[in-house]
C-alpha cells in the first residue's frame, strides 16, 4: 500500500522486514520439509494449498451432500462462542456448523493420482452446504460489502487503525481460496476488537 507494489522500493526501504521474510521462508522450507503432500517439495506444497483447493472442491462437490447448516458457516465465527455456552450451561446440543462441514472436508481425498488432500477447498463448499447454490451468490455480496466499507473507511480517513482494518480484510479475502474464514471465531472476533479498541482510543483522543 505504501510503496504502491513496487518491489524494488520495497527492498530498500524495509530491509529489516524483508531480511524476517528471508528467516521465515526460511522456517517454512523447514518445515514443509517435514510435512509434505505426497512428497512435494516446498513449490509444490505452496501450489497445492492454494491451487489444488479448487480441485478438491471439484471432487467433494461430486458426491450427495446434505445443505442442513442453515447459515451456521455464514455467522459461525460469530455465535460459536454463544453456542458454546448454551451447551455447556444451559443443557442444550446445538451443533457447531464449522464441526459439521469438518466431518467431510478434514478427509483426505486424491485430487489427482499422486496428490491428496484436505480442508482446504475454498468458501464456495461452506457456501454451498449452507445455502445451497445460492449461497455462492450470497456469501460473495456479504463479504463484498464488508470489503468496500473497510476500504471507503481506509481511502476516507487514513489512519493506523483503519488501514490495520483494511489489511486484515485483504489478508482474509486471500485465505477464502482455503475456506469461509468467518466461520471461526478468532477471524470474526480479531476484527471486532480491533474495532472496539479504535473507537475506545478515539474517544479518548476527544476527550
Amino acid at each position: 500500500l505504501h510503496s504502491n507494489g513496487r518491489i524494488k522500493k520495497i527492498l530498500q526501504k524495509y530491509k529489516k522486514i524483508v531480511l524476517l521474510v528471508i528467516i521465515a521462508i526460511i522456517v517454512l522450507i523447514y518445515i514443509s520439509s517435514q510435512r509434505t503432500l505426497s512428497s512435494l517439495n516446498l513449490f509444490g506444497n505452496v501450489y497445492v494449498y492454494f491451487f489444488g483447493a479448487i480441485n478438491l472442491l471439484d471432487e467433494l462437490l461430486k458426491h450427495e451432500m446434505s445443505y442442513n447448516l442453515l447459515g451456521g458457516t455464514l455467522i459461525g465465527g460469530l455465535i460459536t462462542p454463544i453456542v458454546l455456552f448454551l451447551n455447556k450451561y444451559c443443557g442444550t446440543n446445538f451443533s457447531l456448523a464449522l464441526a459439521e462441514l469438518n466431518k467431510t472436508t478434514s478427509k483426505f481425498v486424491w485430487i489427482s493420482k499422486d496428490i491428496h488432500m484436505n480442508n482446504n477447498c475454498t468458501f464456495i463448499y461452506g457456501a454451498v452446504r449452507d445455502l445451497g447454490f445460492c449461497g455462492i451468490i450470497i456469501y460473495t455480496i456479504i463479504w463484498a460489502c464488508f470489503l468496500a466499507h473497510y476500504y471507503k473507511k481506509y481511502t476516507n480517513q487514513r489512519n493506523y487503525a483503519n488501514e490495520a482494518k483494511y489489511v486484515y480484510m485483504l489478508m482474509i479475502s486471500i485465505f477464502l481460496l482455503f475456506e469461509w474464514m468467518p466461520a471461526r471465531t478468532s477471524i470474526v472476533y480479531s476484527l471486532i476488537f480491533m474495532n472496539i479498541f479504535d473507537k475506545l482510543n478515539r474517544n479518548r483522543r476527544i476527550t
